[in-house]
């Protein structure tokens, strides 16, 4: 009998055994996400959900819809593009904007890999 045991916290994952919803440090340690919890401490009340077909909607923390203790990454898991069905969407927390900043083009920030900010719009 082989018994399996897991790497240790000295040990860092190799690229083919992480997992695409977390992200690593430049060690290849996993860099714990942010809980639901968390980010309404942060002042955040709602995620953005981003399909691959480039669809982008936001999406409110309902009290009960998810436990305070999940990532904020992992709710994706439960969730569907409403525009194209394709399950396991991309989560992100929606960052309340300042009223002096102007707002995140998300749907350009998915397509083009960058940030893009919109032109004319301020919260």
């Amino acid at each position: 009998m082989t018994l399996l045991i897991a790497p240790s916290r000295h040990t860092p994952l190799p690229i083919h055994s992480r997992n695409p919803r977390r992200a690593y440090d430049v060690d290849g340690f996993e860099i714990t996400p942010m809980t639901f919890q968390q980010a309404m401490d942060k002042g955040v009340h709602a995620v953005w959900v981003i399909c691959d077909c480039g669809h982008v909607e936001e999406t409110p923390i309902y009290v009960g819809a998810w436990p305070s203790t999940s990532f904020v990454p992992d709710a994706g898991m439960t969730l569907r593009c409403s525009a194209c069905a394709k399950p396991d969407p991309q989560t992100v927390p929606a960052w309340p904007a300042a009223p002096d900043q102007p707002a995140l083009d998300l749907a350009a920030n998915s397509q083009t890999g960058g940030p893009q900010v919109c032109p004319g719009s301020v919260r």
